[in-house]
């Protein structure tokens, strides 16, 4: 029988029992545990507390400040906060203290789970010291995914920040250990809006709540959806839900064009189902939207294809274009591509076209022959389509630079493409 007399106030018994009223390992009215299952896998340690035989399991584990935990409660079980203050690492607990990420066997990609102990900040920037060995970060809310660390980020375009207390998913790829410390606002640049670090005091976005309505499990599947013109909002007055064979399986408000469906499908058996999303904006009398038609990012090929969700690939994340009815496959490149520039060599000015096969954040870049910037054409997401560029052979503060060889770098999901021209006066 538990007793947290028995634990040790560092010992998950104690952290994750009666203490500050979390009673994780109580009974609801029906006599069921409120809990199903706290996970951790931090480096080489990894485990699991469960209830086996009418026994808790692991209660003895050394609650550490630098660990994340998944916890899985009953839904039957009532809600409530889960409080503790994480600072359970040796006597005091720290969260400065360098935390050194070992590798996968022979260099493969690997998960840790870590504990986040600082206000709201960016992601990417708190994650800095490793973030170019990273594949993806993934909390409860939202992810940041891409399929190899030299790879642009696909990212949901709502504002979003890692929050006190959160855990932390990693998929790291190195072939050596490498160390992180979290990093603090005080070393954000100055020259970058602060509200691209800080969404709010809580760090969480907006739950979809009011008409969809499903069950989280302790893990999910990334599903970044691009909308139509028509459906993208800015004002989280709208759905977007991802059904399978009738059953509703994940949902978000919709923000923006590029929104994520945290889909909880692992482990469920969905061969050859009828996969579909479904539109609701509040207010309205028409009810649910129904979009059947959408392309699959094919990753091998950069491009979306006219095929279904194949879950037997085992993704950690999924790309979908959804299309309305005036959309044509034919339209969308297949691919994404830097096609060149003409004239080149050229004076004064030159035209660079690019095609893209999906809708993205897009940056198109001129550099030196030092790898010096010199002028961002294009910052911005757009949509599916080519485009034509000029330059007009200036830098970004409209001065005209001098002769010689150039680099155009096109960065988009698809990753990096580079192409040479030459300036001539």
């Amino acid at each position: 029988m538990y007793d947290p007399a028995n634990f040790p106030h560092a010992q998950a018994g104690y952290v994750f029992g009666p203490h500050n009223d979390n009673n994780l390992f109580g009974q609801n009215e029906q006599n069921e545990d409120f809990l199903e299952s706290i996970s951790w896998n931090f480096n080489n340690d990894q485990g699991v507390i469960s209830r086996e035989n009418g026994v808790w399991t692991n209660l003895d584990h050394i609650v550490d400040s630098r660990y994340g935990y998944k916890i899985q409660v009953n839904h039957n079980g009532h809600r409530n906060v889960l409080l503790t203050s994480g600072f359970y690492y040796r006597s005091e607990g720290n969260p400065k203290e360098p935390i050194v990420i070992q590798p996968g066997e022979n260099g493969n990609p690997r998960e840790i789970l870590l504990g986040y102990h600082n206000m709201p900040l960016n992601p990417l920037f708190a994650l800095q010291d490793i973030e170019e060995y990273l594949i993806e970060i993934k909390t409860r809310y939202w992810t940041y995914s891409r399929v190899h660390p030299d790879s642009v980020w696909t990212k949901p375009d709502r504002p979003i920040s890692l929050r006190f207390g959160e855990a932390v998913s990693l998929t790291f790829v190195s072939d050596t250990p490498k160390t992180l410390v979290w990093r603090t606002p005080n070393n954000i640049p100055p020259e970058l809006d602060n509200d691209k670090y800080v969404y709010d005091h809580r760090g969480i976005p907006p739950q979809p709540d009011h008409f969809f309505d499903y069950i989280e499990q302790d893990d999910y599947i990334p599903f970044f959806v691009w909308l139509p013109d028509e459906l993208v909002s800015y004002d989280d007055d709208s759905e977007l839900a991802l059904y399978i064979d009738d059953v509703l399986y994940g949902s978000t408000v919709i923000y923006g064009q590029l929104v994520q469906i945290r889909a909880y499908v692992v482990g469920i058996d969905i061969e050859n189902a009828v996969i579909e999303f479904r539109y609701y904006q509040h207010g309205q009398r028409s009810g649910e939207q129904l979009f059947s038609e959408y392309q699959v990012f094919d990753q091998a090929t950069s491009s979306y294809q006219s095929n279904r969700i194949d879950f037997s690939e085992n993704r950690k994340f999924y790309q979908v274009l959804l299309l309305n009815e005036s959309q044509e496959e034919t339209d969308l490149p297949k691919v994404t591509s830097l096609d060149g520039n003409f004239p080149n060599p050229f004076n004064p000015s030159t035209t660079i076209a690019y095609s893209l096969a999906e809708s993205g954040n897009v940056k198109l870049q001129i550099f030196n022959i030092r790898g010096q910037l010199v002028k961002t054409l294009v910052n911005e997401v757009q949509n599916a389509g080519r485009y034509t560029v000029d330059w007009h052979g200036d830098n970004d503060r409209q001065r005209s630079v001098g002769s010689g060889v150039y680099f155009y770098r096109l960065e988009t999901s698809a990753g990096r493409q580079v192409k040479r021209m030459v300036l001539l006066k």
